[in-house]
């Protein structure tokens, strides 16, 4: 039997505005079963460049242009998110490909506390 993947970087480009998103997917044979896929999203707004920085965070602040969440299902009865702020920044980017670094996002949740993220993420499919 093949190996499913476990993980998938998903990413659109429109106009100014991208979206990255990684699906985290459970091993079908794993015990517990298989759980519904938990997101991360990144959506950003403005010229897209190599080395650009965007800030993160509250969409209602006219100096943020982008958003982050966190999206975890596993459980359907205790489904939790959390929102980002910081810096994302675009360390790469081609007609097909984008790679995005974010440090030290701080991720915040009332219901579900708070952690400390940092990521690379690239999408070697961009989609336009």
């Amino acid at each position: 039997m093949p190996v499913q993947r476990q993980i998938r970087v998903t990413g659109d480009v429109f106009g100014d505005r991208a979206r990255v998103s990684l699906h985290f997917f459970a091993d079908p044979g794993s015990n517990p079963p298989p759980y519904a896929p938990r997101i991360l999203s990144v959506d950003l707004k403005g010229p897209l460049k190599p080395g650009q920085t965007y800030r993160i965070g509250d969409p209602l602040n006219p100096q943020v242009r982008g958003t982050l969440s966190y999206l975890d299902d596993r459980n359907p009865n205790n489904r939790k998110s959390w929102g980002g702020s910081g810096s994302v920044t675009i360390t790469a980017l081609s007609n097909s490909s984008l790679t995005l670094q974010g440090s030290s996002i701080q991720m915040s949740s009332p219901k579900h506390g708070n952690f400390v993220m940092s990521f690379v993420l690239k999408v070697d499919r961009l989609r336009r």
